[in-house]
């Protein structure tokens, strides 16, 4: 077989006509820009990091990208195909203008000639993948597909070889391209998470374990319960925060002794309230004005009497909801909420603000919002991978060491407002946030003052320890943690194809 001819052009000298022109600079200046947008993502694919700059939006959102399926070739991330390819083009380049060895330079432009087909094909096949796909865009990815593309108008421009010789080495990129949709397609994408499910009759038992990110099998001595953290064994309800603690109070005024019962009662109350989330305080707040006087009762009950148009005030239905096989069941209302209370689907998600796992299954957690709407809420329950304030984590510090004053600042804006705490929550999750951004933003939405004076009590502080308690009592291990009632997800969901097909299979019944 003939070795490949270069296209001679005008000149009659193949290597002066491929060598001279500023063209050539401009293909290495797109292949090192290439180069890097690769390396850096490949890098933030291997290390788990966040891309920087580029969050969570209705258009952008590269963690969407790099996350999906697509994004990986088996167990290879994409990132590191493409740093390779570029890093044979680049050092072909390097070699193309060799003065002395003719060899060298034709492999050299065979090597630009196939990897620049190569990288245009791919160019197309990913941005139509974020276009039609994903409905998401990812700026690094489109920087370096557009490096490609002119990569290959490039080669295709100045054709170094004689067509039929072109057209075999495209064929090459064409076919190695081919080779990567193929294996996309049919390579399944690798399990990032665990399903344990539960018998229910096995008073929450697990029976099938899939993995080992569980502490051992749950047996009935782990939930013994000394402490009445839960109602009676026949209710088994695992309850929010209700007693107030001695330093509830931020003043240090001593109680008054001389109170009457129906003081005691009132302030009884109040603490209670305290402890409340915000969107049950007016219910509450009535039964504090009717413990007023007995004359302001009668007054008022005559007059609710006497005008049908004023309403009874209805106490919401109690709604609870199970998990490890019904072993837990937890208060709709209790609880920090996205979505609402009647909603169709409930569930329990444990995750830490700090966790790269969690960001990637929130992403999930907010397709299956898109596609349920108000039919779906879910119980979110932040418990920090710290050990100071989680003292079944196996370290402190590191990616965690914000996580639990993180938490606690979340905890404290849905006691104040449940809309604002979803906005912060989502917030939470486009990418890393210190502690110090978390109260800045948190300020922001519900206003300095009020969040000052929430976090001045414990309640926040208590509700991350149960959070914490639960947490230990299903098993602990990874987050985040998916739980139904006879099914968990434990790891990172990263599919909304998938949470969905367990959200319908284990709540559609109910």
């Amino acid at each position: 077989m003939s070795s490949p001819e270069f296209n001679t052009g005008v000149t009659g000298d193949p290597f002066t006509a491929l060598g001279s022109g500023k063209w050539i600079w401009i293909l290495r200046v797109l292949t090192t820009v290439a180069l890097g947008i690769s390396g850096y993502l490949m890098w933030t694919a291997l290390t788990g990091r966040t891309v920087a700059g580029c969050g969570s939006g209705e258009l952008f959102d590269c963690q969407h990208v790099l996350n999906s399926k697509w994004s990986k070739f088996g167990p290879l991330p994409v990132g590191l195909l493409a740093f390779v390819l570029y890093s044979c083009v680049l050092s072909a380049l390097v070699f193309c203008r060799h003065p002395q060895a003719v060899q060298v330079r034709r492999i050299s432009w065979m090597c630009v000639t196939v990897c620049g087909f190569a990288a245009g094909l791919a160019a197309v096949w990913f941005t139509s993948l974020q276009i039609f796909a994903l409905d998401q865009l990812c700026p690094w990815c489109l920087g370096a597909h557009a490096c490609g593309l002119a990569i290959c108008g490039l080669v295709l421009w100045k054709h170094p070889f004689e067509a039929r010789t072109s057209r075999r080495l495209a064929f090459v990129g064409i076919l190695s391209v081919a080779v990567l949709i193929t294996g996309q397609i049919l390579i399944p994408a690798p399990l990032t998470h665990e399903t344990v499910r539960f018998d229910a009759q096995s008073n929450g038992t697990a029976v099938e374990d899939s993995g080992d990110s569980l502490d051992g099998e749950v047996t009935d001595d782990v939930f013994t319960s000394p402490d009445n953290i839960f109602e009676a064994p026949a209710v088994n309800l695992f309850e929010a925060p209700t007693e107030p603690s001695e330093t509830d109070s931020v003043t240090n005024d001593e109680p008054d002794v001389e109170s009457s019962e129906e003081d005691a009662s009132a302030a009884t109350a109040a603490s209670l309230l305290l402890l409340m989330p915000p969107h049950l305080s007016l219910m509450t707040n009535r039964v504090l004005v009717s413990t007023g006087s007995d004359d302001e009762d009668s007054r008022a009950d005559k007059s609710a009497q006497a005008d049908p148009a004023v309403p009874e005030e209805v106490k919401p239905e109690r709604r609870v909801i199970g998990v490890n096989g019904n072993k837990f069941r937890l208060d709709v209302r209790q609880w920090p909420l996205l979505g609402q209370p009647d909603a169709k689907y409930v569930f329990v998600e444990m995750f830490d603000y700090t966790c790269s796992h969690c960001r990637n299954t929130h992403r999930a957690v907010r397709g299956a919002f898109k596609r349920y709407g108000d039919d779906l809420a879910v119980i979110a329950l932040p418990v920090p991978l710290d050990r100071n304030c989680n003292r079944y984590a196996t370290s402190s510090g590191g990616t965690h060491r914000d996580s639990c004053e993180i938490s606690r600042i979340a905890i404290a804006v849905w006691r104040i407002d449940a809309e604002k705490f979803y906005q912060l929550h989502n917030w939470l999750f486009e990418t890393n946030r210190t502690a110090i951004s978390t109260k800045r933003r948190a300020e922001q939405l519900v206003g300095r003052e009020r969040l000052a004076t929430e976090l001045n009590y414990p309640t926040a502080g208590q509700y991350i320890g149960k959070h914490v308690e639960l947490y230990h009592r299903v098993g602990g291990g990874a987050v985040p943690k998916l739980m139904f009632p006879n099914s968990s997800m434990i790891g990172e969901v990263s599919s909304t194809q998938t949470l969905c097909n367990a959200i319908e299979r284990e709540l559609a019944s109910r």
